[in-house]
């Protein structure tokens, strides 16, 4: 019976042993984890957009420079696969904010960059199309502005970005001019196609305007 219950002790602590043994060990070392953020609406890094690392015990934030870069300094990050670290972008609009849509990077331990880069996209506040003067669009007249941001189907191609005015949508009523409005909308430039025919006469014109981040904007044309 003693036999039998050394044996069971024993084996108990066997396994035991080989648990802690398969435990990874936490080891911690401080390094600087840096990036870029960078802006899908220029092609350009963007400055002033806060950066997040987030960790199991950590929660530091920066704000990225002049050329969109940012950078973590004496970061201490643990090996064990109970700490996981995330850089992170938070997403905004709605009244009161500045639009951004965000980004968030997992961190591989094993090989940590310090090349990360965080996609975003800003978008301007407003942007006011209008025909002046006034103008109340009888078929056959009719007028469409097409609206496409080249750069921005640069990076997602399968998603194209265009904004469609047409003169049905250019309702008359207001003091100076028939117009309507976008909002939060990607920024930068914004090529123009304005298709019109007045008069039996088909015309077909080309512009462009630059909408900057949280800008609000007007675009005026005649008919």
């Amino acid at each position: 019976m003693k036999k039998c219950l050394i044996s069971a002790i024993i084996v108990c602590l066997i396994i035991i042993i080989l648990s802690n043994c398969k435990k990874d060990k936490d080891i911690i070392n401080d390094t600087s984890i840096t990036g870029t953020v960078l802006n899908l609406c220029t092609g350009n890094g963007i400055k002033n957009i806060p950066v997040e690392l987030i960790g199991n015990e950590v929660t530091l934030t920066t704000m990225s420079d002049s050329s969109g870069s940012f950078s973590f300094h004496n970061v201490s990050v643990h090996s064990s696969s109970e700490y996981n670290y995330q850089l992170y972008i938070e997403s905004k609009s709605g009244i009161g904010n500045v639009g951004l849509i965000g980004d968030v990077v997992d961190i591989d331990k094993k090989s940590i960059s310090n090349n990360y880069v965080l996609q975003v996209v800003p978008t301007f506040n407003i942007l006011t199309v209008k025909v002046t003067p006034s103008y109340t669009f009888i078929p056959p007249d009719t007028v469409t502005l097409t609206f496409t941001q080249e750069k921005y189907h640069e990076y997602v191609p399968n998603y194209p970005y265009q904004l469609v005015v047409t003169s049905y949508g250019l309702k008359p009523g207001y003091p100076d001019s028939s117009k309507t409005h976008f909002d939060y909308f990607p920024m930068g430039l914004w090529n123009i196609k304005i298709d019109k025919t007045k008069n039996s006469v088909r015309t077909i014109i080309y512009d462009s305007i630059y909408i900057d981040y949280g800008a609000t904007a007007n675009y005026t044309f005649s008919f």
